[in-house]
């Protein structure tokens, strides 16, 4: 298990998100849309929108031509986010997934 989320932006393109998960062994990829600095702050907020997984881009490669890898990943991600509360229960976590067709 990962315990750092890795993340790319939504105007990546597939070839980059596909050297992401290559780099860090994993299967899929939360993607962020950076949200503009607060007012008097220097931090810059990354806000999840979306998640891509090996078998979005297989499916969208799979069916369309080879310079797919320049397709932005927001035309492939799987969005809204489908999210549980840090302390909801293993119980809370399958029932959601089995509500909303998620595999893994």
């Amino acid at each position: 298990m990962t315990l750092s989320v890795i993340t790319a932006t939504s105007n990546q393109t597939i070839r980059d998100v596909c050297t992401i998960m290559c780099e860090h062994k994993i299967g899929s990829v939360i993607i962020v849309e950076n949200t503009a600095r607060e007012k008097g702050k220097n931090t810059e907020y990354s806000k999840p929108i979306g998640i891509t997984t090996e078998r979005d881009i297989v499916t969208h490669l799979g069916s369309r031509k080879p310079s797919s890898l320049h397709t932005p990943v927001f035309e492939i991600m799987s969005h809204p986010l489908v999210t549980i509360q840090s302390d909801s229960s293993l119980k809370d976590g399958i029932e959601t997934m089995q509500l909303r067709n998620i595999r893994r």
